[in-house]
């Protein structure tokens, strides 16, 4: 309880946050849903402000805003930043949390007109893609968790039973 409690303090720091959110990106599988499901909100987010008529450069701030992950916010200030020295989307998006997947097809959007076309099915991609490995975690988890569970109610029944055992023989 008190190392959950300490973390939970540390998150509410700035610099506790940006080190649970890169400790959090770096573990197996869940570094991976987070990066997911981190895409899918980008994507969605910015074909729906690129359609409504916000530039490229403003709909990243918004979604550098939005993401839930320090590390992953940071990557699209940074892209932001690259926009804003004359390169394009494509090669501020060149980062080590950012898919390469999402780099290409940010520069064929870019090139053919059709970046918010492309960002939407980004999205679509990626929520199907966090879905699956959301339904694959829990698969996982839930073999140890019946395992857990079971451990415990055996362990009440097996105290109840040698309690009543001693009872009755006295």
């Amino acid at each position: 309880g008190v190392i959950i409690f300490l973390i939970l303090a540390a998150y509410t720091t700035k610099i506790g946050k940006a080190v649970i959110d890169r400790v959090l990106l770096h573990l197996p599988m869940v570094g991976s849903s987070i990066r997911t499901s981190g895409m899918a909100q980008m994507g969605w987010t910015m074909s729906m402000l690129l359609s409504s008529g916000l530039t490229v450069l403003e709909s990243l701030r918004v979604v550098s805003d939005v993401m839930g992950n320090n590390r992953l916010s940071l990557c699209f200030t940074h892209a932001g930043d690259e926009i804003l020295a004359g390169r394009s989307l494509a090669i501020g998006l060149s980062q080590s949390n950012i898919p390469m997947m999402v780099q290409h097809m940010a520069g064929i959007g870019e090139r053919s007109g059709e970046l918010e076309h492309v960002m939407q099915e980004l999205g679509r991609y990626y929520q199907d893609l966090a879905e699956a490995r959301i339904k694959r975690m829990i698969a996982m988890i839930e073999p140890a968790m019946t395992l857990v569970v079971g451990g415990l109610v055996g362990g009440v029944y097996y105290a109840f039973f040698k309690a009543m055992m001693q009872v009755s023989a006295g």
